[in-house]
């Protein structure tokens, strides 16, 4: 596991996981090489708040767009720098990231083929040719909207 690799001598790793999605259970025995497993499979936000807070963690990540939100609660709950949680609701609501793009002047177009992103009014043009390699998602900013 790269991330395990990259974090070796500089920070240890605590995975929180929730059972209850499929998939994850097979994955503690692995994951428990690498550092601690918190399952959170049932817990509300505040009571992974208080088992996690324990730990006294630093940082947290996600790599899964199920629980974003949960997440984002728990980490606002330990003062982790995190998206906030309607930045977490936007990104994995794509009706949502479209509106939030369309309120700021951006319109996704969702004909079939290639994706563009488009300006508003007069101005429109299509994207840069790589862009939609980019997940549109993550051009929705973290500042919270």
């Amino acid at each position: 596991m790269q991330l395990a690799e990259a974090a070796t001598g500089i920070c240890d790793l605590l995975w929180m996981i929730d059972t209850a999605v499929p998939g994850m259970g097979e994955m503690v025995d692995l994951l428990n090489r690498f550092g601690a497993v918190v399952d959170l499979k049932g817990m509300s936000a505040e009571h992974a708040i208080k088992t996690l807070a324990d730990w006294e963690p630093d940082g947290m990540t996600t790599y899964l767009d199920a629980g974003m939100v949960e997440l984002a609660l728990v980490a606002e709950g330990l003062g982790l720098p995190f998206h906030s949680p309607a930045t977490a609701a936007v990104l994995t609501d794509k009706a949502r990231q479209r509106r939030a793009l369309a309120d700021r002047g951006r319109v996704v177009d969702r004909l079939p083929g290639r994706p563009r992103l488009l300006g508003s009014g007069a101005g429109r043009r299509p994207a840069p040719a790589r862009l939609p390699r980019i997940g549109l998602r993550r051009l929705v900013d973290r500042g919270g909207l």
